[in-house]
């Protein structure tokens, strides 16, 4: 049995699958099986997968149910103690996984292993996009005293590609968010692996992360649709461990007050004013709940006589 299962998720990527398939295959370390789930893709990325002569890849297809169910595809049907999940357009560095195992195997108290990364237009290092990120490189615990704002970038740093993990965290938190989601499917793991275990902090980048050729944004029903962590605030938040339930309100009003900006500007007024009732504005954000408050109590209005200007969130 291998050590490390690679979950690719595959939706309409074929000009770019093989480059992510050569740089696992190109990896330092060997010890690993590779899982293609092909998530209903329409053009010759399958048949490119399946073309491979390497043993070590597979892969499966199911109709198209959005990547977090075909991670979860993925993993059920891998078999290695520890997941690796690489978008179909993003790339390791070759040490990738020989970093990750052997590191994951010298903390054996620590279940988690994140990576720093590209992006692949500026070529610049960053610590999950936010350079601000309270945490060293090592063994962390999420602080219990930082503003949500720094909890948003610990929890934006779990970038596809960029982790690898034990699969019985991924058992113990169930996976990715499913139901056809597009947006924030990732999040709803991440943020709950980062409330209950440690991990470590490796800064070297060993992934490059490709964002031009991103087809999710195609497949969204709206631009931003309402984030899952808003969706299930309540459910997140008493399953979280007790001690960070005063952070974990204050990170919850910030998506809350994101999402509720975005449905304005599409116009989403429903979804809008669902919203503002089911998040009573914090003080830490009052001032912007209430703006919000009185535009959608205004632009309904104006939209109905024709006069509405696209309003812009702060």
């Amino acid at each position: 049995m291998a050590t490390v299962s690679v979950i690719i998720p595959l939706y309409n990527k074929g000009p770019y699958i093989r480059r992510t398939l050569e740089s696992v295959l190109a990896q330092t370390w060997q010890d690993f099986e590779i899982v293609v789930v092909d998530d209903g893709s329409t053009d010759d990325g399958p048949a490119i997968v399946r073309a491979y002569p390497d043993p070590r890849v597979r892969l499966i297809q199911q109709a198209n149910q959005g990547p977090g169910a075909a991670r979860n595809h993925g993993i059920r049907a891998s078999t290695a103690p520890y997941l690796a999940f690489l978008d179909a357009d993003d790339e390791w560095l070759p040490g990738f996984l020989e970093k990750a195992a052997g590191t994951l195997k010298d903390h054996d108290d620590c279940l988690v292993f994140v990576t720093n990364y590209f992006l692949d237009k500026e070529r610049d290092t960053y610590l999950g996009c936010h350079p601000e990120v309270p945490l060293e490189p090592g063994i962390n615990r999420l602080p219990v005293d930082i503003s949500p704002e720094l909890t948003k970038a610990c929890v934006n740093m779990f970038a596809q590609g960029a982790v690898v993990i034990h699969r019985g965290v991924v058992d113990h938190l169930g996976g990715y968010y499913e139901d056809g989601c597009t947006y924030g499917e990732d999040t709803y793991l991440w943020l709950r692996v980062l409330l209950h275990y440690p991990l470590y902090m490796c800064e070297e980048p060993l992934l490059r992360i490709h964002y031009d050729a991103s087809t999710l944004v195609r497949n969204r029903p709206t631009s931003h649709p309402v984030h899952v962590l808003v969706k299930h605030a309540t459910e997140i938040l008493d399953g979280s461990p007790a001690q960070y339930r005063g952070l974990l309100k204050g990170l919850l009003d910030q998506y809350a007050l994101t999402s509720l900006w975005r449905r304005l500007d599409d116009g989403d007024y429903a979804a809008a004013r669902t919203i503002t009732e089911r998040f009573p504005y914090s003080r830490r954000y009052r001032s912007q709940f209430l703006k919000a408050r009185i535009k959608l109590r205004i632009l309904p209005w104006l939209a109905s006589h024709n006069i509405l200007h696209r309003t812009k969130s702060p």
